[in-house]
């Protein structure tokens, strides 16, 4: 194997390690690979998966389960420019936890590419995706969010595409332990102009609120950090562009 490339890690309540990313296999395809390691450093154990349509697979976005394992989510490569979303969950002893392995994602409202770029789970052992879908044909392209039961069931998905938006994406995602998400990312329009876009969801998938950067300096911008503190407040990370200058910037919203 070649071209070892962590992408994801996370820490379980006994200080665990997961890592997750992907490597390359003889026939010269990347293959999703985790790993746990001990909290002395020891490497207990390492699964190499290969997908379902034997293409690339990579191991994006990861996030521990505190008692142990992890929940893995991937892009499936199934042509040149199609892929799908893969989530597997693996149990402290490195095994599969689920039958049949995994769980496909192929986006029907947006058929195209899949990108995953957040995950969290919430205390009941639900889990979080967010990410964006694009049709490589036309320009339509789709922040998405979606929960899962532990037993990876899908419970709902949910898009945003503000209006006169073209393009929308999430980059960033957060979870509370009662199962309430935030996400945030960037909305584009058609002329080229970019802004910041935070969103709220409860648990049964509804939006609560939205929020973005409507400055006119602002040239183009997107969310690419998020987190929770305490029980009122959330910050996000990301950048702005004006005419002038591409800054890092941060904001600060009440939950």
């Amino acid at each position: 194997t070649s071209a070892d490339t962590p992408l994801a890690m996370d820490i379980d309540a006994s200080g665990n390690l997961y890592v997750s990313g992907c490597s390359r296999n003889k026939a010269g395809d990347r293959d999703i690979v985790v790993v746990r390691i001990s909290p002395k450093g020891k490497r207990i154990w390492t699964r190499r998966i290969d997908g379902p349509s034997h293409l690339d697979d990579e191991g994006v976005a990861l996030v521990a389960i505190p008692r142990g394992g992890a929940y893995v989510a991937a892009h499936s490569w199934t042509g040149v420019t199609r892929n799908r979303l893969l989530l597997v969950r693996i149990s402290a002893a490195g095994r599969y936890a689920w039958p049949g392995k995994w769980k496909r994602w192929n986006d029907a409202k947006v058929p195209g590419r899949t990108s995953v770029e957040g995950i969290d789970m919430d205390a009941a052992g639900n889990v979080y995706v967010a990410g964006y879908s694009r049709n490589p044909l036309t320009t339509d392209s789709r922040a998405f969010v979606q929960k899962r039961a532990p037993n990876g069931r899908l419970r709902w998905v949910r898009y945003h595409r503000p209006p006169g938006i073209e393009r929308s994406a999430y980059y960033a995602l957060v979870a509370s332990s009662a199962g309430r998400v935030w996400v945030g990312g960037s909305a584009l329009t058609s002329t080229g102009r970019g802004e910041w876009l935070v969103a709220r969801y409860e648990t049964d998938g509804r939006r609560v609120w939205t929020a973005g950067d409507s400055s006119p300096a602002t040239r183009a911008g997107r969310v690419t950090a998020i987190t929770l503190a305490g029980t009122k407040t959330l910050f996000v990370g990301g950048v702005v562009e004006t005419t002038a200058s591409i800054d890092a910037a941060m904001a600060k919203y009440l939950r």
